[in-house]
């Protein structure tokens, strides 16, 4: 997007790694660092909804998904639009 050259398929490795440590951790809790939503959640949350953008599937990690959808419920929540191709 930025016309950075990047190991792409490196990339989505270690992105797929953190998220398995991420679905992990969310699978005991409603949002990333308390029972509430925190400046956490805001800062995890749009480079883990973009990902898909990237190359980077969410489909084995369905804690994340969950969470996602969470924070998109939220009062006032408005949606981000898609990456400029």
């Amino acid at each position: 997007m930025f016309g950075r050259s990047v190991d792409r398929e490196r990339s989505i490795e270690l992105a797929d790694r953190l998220f398995k440590v991420m679905d992990e951790h969310l699978a005991e809790r409603k949002f990333v660092a308390t029972a509430l939503p925190t400046v956490a959640d805001i800062a995890c949350y749009s480079y883990t909804r973009a990902a898909p953008e990237g190359g980077v599937s969410l489909k084995s990690h369905q804690n994340i998904v969950r969470w996602l959808e969470r924070i998109e419920a939220l009062p006032k929540f408005e949606s981000m639009p898609p990456a400029p191709r």
